[in-house]
């Protein structure tokens, strides 16, 4: 018998970080409990963990946004109940990489989790906190919501040649090549008469809904993006707030100033580069994809799946050539959407952490 699963959330419906929603989504299609608990304050949230018939479900997946979302007074009170219950073989989504490790652990151990997800190469999580949990972790990389994200405009009727927004990512993540990249590639595509539209910003009004990103998506025929995350990884946040601390005191320091004052003698860092939704909802669109040489969790493929641009921009120029190449750019993504639809959608993400759910005795 299968498990049943509740799914406890916790956003705002104004919510723009689309994976939020997509996976509570893609739980709901699999028969799940989907609970979000919003965002209004501890009182409404209790009031509506109160109306969840927890005794009915075999496990708790704290999906993406828990974290964050809950009103740390709850949780001693979900703690306790799980434990009374006897229900230990919940489920943690890790969210952010890139900092309080320990306290998500904590969190997670709280919960009675038998297993917490990590959107990181396994390796590299293994080795960051493998030693710092007891429970196990497992892959959940971003996949493909196609529901939300689908070819709704043909390539010759979109505007746009070219178009991207990112936020700028903060100093203590170590890495400044993601906003240099994606403003150096808008650069050059303008030089060249291409239309762009790649915004780099921290502005929240340059964001856009679900909805919106799927849209500017498809008024797009190519988008920029490099791996998302920080480029080194540490459990205890040591060297994140150093770097804040310095930053508040010295708001006008270059970032090359940083890097080499924090970064520059860490040795065999843990990476946190990764896959991210964004590049899957790009694909579920056939925005073909310009990005920068790297991992991607090993989930696509360079030349097969997208246009990849060497570290140190050598073929920069060759890459923006085929903005002009509707064959290429048609064949790239094509073949990417049919390589996702296989193999990377959110519904299969979520159906091969039930079966781990099984495997590990957690039917009933």
């Amino acid at each position: 018998m299968h498990p049943r699963i509740l799914y406890l959330c916790a956003f705002p419906e104004s919510v723009t970080l689309s994976y939020f929603q997509d996976y509570a989504d893609a739980f709901a299609r699999a028969g799940a409990l989907v609970v979000n608990l919003g965002s209004e304050g501890t009182l409404d949230q209790a009031r509506r963990l109160a109306r969840i018939p927890l005794a009915r479900v075999d496990h708790v997946v704290f999906g993406y946004s828990f974290f964050y979302g809950i009103s740390r007074r709850l949780t001693p009170l979900l703690s306790a109940w799980l434990r009374f219950s006897g229900k230990r073989s919940n489920v943690f989504f890790m969210q952010n990489e890139f900092r309080l490790f320990q306290d998500k652990l904590g969190m997670a151990a709280r919960l009675s989790c038998a297993f917490v997800t990590t959107q990181l190469r396994l390796d590299c999580a293994q080795r960051l906190y493998g030693q710092a949990t007891n429970a196990r972790i497992l892959p959940l990389p971003h996949a493909l919501n196609e529901s939300a994200f689908a070819p709704r405009i043909e390539a010759q009727d979109r505007p746009l040649d070219l178009g991207c927004r990112s936020a700028v990512y903060p100093a203590y993540l170590g890495d400044r090549t993601r906003q240099d990249f994606l403003l150096t590639v808008q650069r050059r595509a303008r030089e060249r008469g291409f239309a762009s539209d790649v915004v780099v910003s921290d502005d929240p009004t340059t964001r856009f809904g679900r909805d919106g990103w799927a849209a500017f998506l498809n008024s797009c025929r190519f988008t920029v993006a490099t791996e998302a995350g920080a480029a080194f990884l540490e459990i205890d946040d040591r060297t994140r707030l150093a770097v804040n601390a310095f930053t508040a005191a010295h708001p006008e320091a270059p970032f090359a100033e940083i890097e080499a004052r924090f970064f520059g003698k860490i040795e065999n860092p843990v990476s946190g580069k990764c896959i991210s939704s964004r590049h899957f909802d790009a694909v579920g669109t056939k925005t073909c994809q310009i990005l920068l040489e790297g991992r991607y969790n090993d989930l696509l493929t360079p030349g097969e799946h997208y246009i990849a641009v060497r570290r140190d921009l050598s073929n920069l120029d060759e890459a923006l050539d085929c903005l002009g190449n509707e064959e290429r750019r048609r064949d790239m993504a094509e073949r990417a959407y049919a390589h996702a639809m296989r193999h990377h959608t959110i519904d299969r993400r979520v159906a091969d952490l039930l079966a781990s759910l099984r495997e590990e005795g957690g039917g009933t």
